[in-house]
């Protein structure tokens, strides 16, 4: 995509597992790009430690065990996976909920690698269909120029 005449504004999502910066990619009228920040949200979900999801009040969960010896305590799942399944649904529907209200925008999502495709999976083919650009970096705390050296890098801006 080129900034000239034609250019259409575009919308950039960067987010990883707990944080989510959406701006709104326009021209200025002298032909610069310009990043509109439009939403920002942190996934309380991500930012939870995994101890606070299963101890009890004595810092344990009991488990049956044998009458004669003593057993280990704790649950038997995987706690990790199902927290970073459900901040990435999360997160999925606040993307959704954003791009319901910028209908006309071509999307450039930028995540890790680890959250970007499975982030993809949950969306809706409304939304897939919207998306020009996929960068696999994690930007969040990227400043102003670095997120725009990297838009050009990857040919979203020129």
């Amino acid at each position: 995509m080129r900034l000239h005449n034609e250019f259409k504004p575009m919308l950039i999502l960067i987010t990883d597992h707990g944080h989510l910066k959406a701006f709104r990619l326009e021209k200025t009228d002298f032909g610069t790009p310009h990043l509109e920040p439009i939403h920002e949200e942190k996934i309380q979900e991500a930012h939870l430690r995994i101890i606070d999801h299963v101890t009890d009040l004595a810092g344990r969960h009991g488990k049956p065990t044998n009458t004669h010896w003593g057993g280990l305590m704790g649950d038997e799942h995987n706690l990790r996976a199902e927290v970073n399944h459900k901040a990435l649904k999360h997160l999925a529907s606040i993307l959704n909920a954003i791009l319901q209200k910028w209908t006309q925008e071509n999307i450039c999502l930028i995540a890790p690698p680890k959250v970007l495709n499975p982030l993809t999976e949950l969306l809706p083919s409304t939304v897939k269909t919207r998306i020009q650009f996929q960068i696999r970096r994690d930007l969040i705390k990227a400043d102003y120029e670095q997120l725009l050296k990297v838009l050009k890098e990857h040919g979203v801006i020129h």
